[in-house]
């Protein structure tokens, strides 16, 4: 299973390196499964939120939705309203 990652900055952009990824054939060519998919999904989004790093609208509904949060659960996890998460989820481009 996913083991280890590594986050990687230059240049002011940051990345996150994921390996150890189990692939498996499918009939369009190498995939990975959905349970593989998710703990990617959870290691990023755990990753996001204890280094603090800047987002935006579309990384607060990313964020929401790999935690399986509400938009009102969400809100009082962080001491906003869920009309204020969902503004920030709409505003795609800007950082919150």
């Amino acid at each position: 299973m996913v083991k280890k990652h590594n986050l990687k900055c230059f240049g002011g952009l940051s990345w996150l390196t994921v390996t150890e990824v189990p692939f498996t054939k499918t009939k369009f060519g190498k995939g990975v499964s959905a349970e593989v998919l998710k703990k990617i999904e959870e290691m990023v989004s755990i990753y996001i939120v204890a280094k603090r790093v800047p987002i935006c609208g579309a990384e607060v509904e990313f964020l929401r939705k790999s935690f399986g949060y509400s938009l009102g659960r969400m809100g009082a996890e962080i001491g906003f309203s869920s009309t204020s998460i969902l503004k920030w989820e709409r505003a795609k481009k800007k950082e919150t």
